[in-house]
């Protein structure tokens, strides 16, 4: 990424749109910690909006259960 500018998604909604998530399941991840962690806040109108690395958020994205491509969990054996 060296010599890149770092494309920034700046709030929860701008985020929750980037990885095709309601705004209201984003912020929930957001708060139980499930989510990515912001790499800063920035100063809005006075409210202090969230900031993520948009790749930071392609990345989660690509990593939840049922993405395309991704591998299935394995599953617990089960007693007989």
């Amino acid at each position: 990424m060296s010599g890149m500018a770092r494309e920034e998604v700046v709030g929860n909604e701008a985020a929750a749109a980037r990885v095709k998530l309601k705004p209201a399941t984003w912020r929930k991840y957001v708060h139980e910690g499930a989510a990515p962690q912001p790499h800063r806040r920035e100063n809005v109108k006075g409210h202090a909006l969230p900031v993520w690395y948009a790749y930071v958020l392609d990345a989660w994205a690509a990593s939840r259960p049922g993405v395309p491509g991704r591998p299935r969990k394995a599953r617990a054996e089960r007693a007989t």
